[in-house]
């Protein structure tokens, strides 16, 4: 399973947040979703972020990022602000689909899209 998917709907583009049940933001889903906000917004004219029904996304996953030292902590938290930035200013309309609990992390994400339900 991917820790994301993008599902076309018509010229709008749902990215799912799909890192286990929790939606734990950590680098492998950090460069996922910049990836994926890359092509997003050259290929549709809208993009929904929405997690899972439980989850939308319970933050940081601390327990992770506890165990690394301070090079890699730095580049992680580069990488991302650089998406934070990246979907923050995404040239088309975005709405944050919220169905579950969104905590700190999962705020911020909510947070920088344009509309939030």
């Amino acid at each position: 399973m991917s820790i994301i998917n993008v599902e076309p709907l018509g010229d709008i583009a749902v990215l799912r947040l799909q890192n286990g049940v929790t939606n734990a933001i950590d680098p492998d889903l950090v460069t996922a979703c910049s990836q994926s906000l890359k092509a997003i917004s050259q290929a549709y004219r809208g993009m929904v972020l929405t997690g899972g029904n439980k989850f939308f996304s319970i933050g940081l996953n601390l327990p992770e990022l506890l165990k690394y030292d301070r090079k890699v902590l730095t580049r992680f938290w580069q990488d991302f602000d650089e998406m934070m930035i990246d979907l923050f200013t995404l040239p088309i309309p975005t709405v944050c689909a919220i169905s579950g609990h969104a905590v700190a992390g999962g705020t911020i994400l909510a947070l920088a899209c344009d509309f939030r339900y």
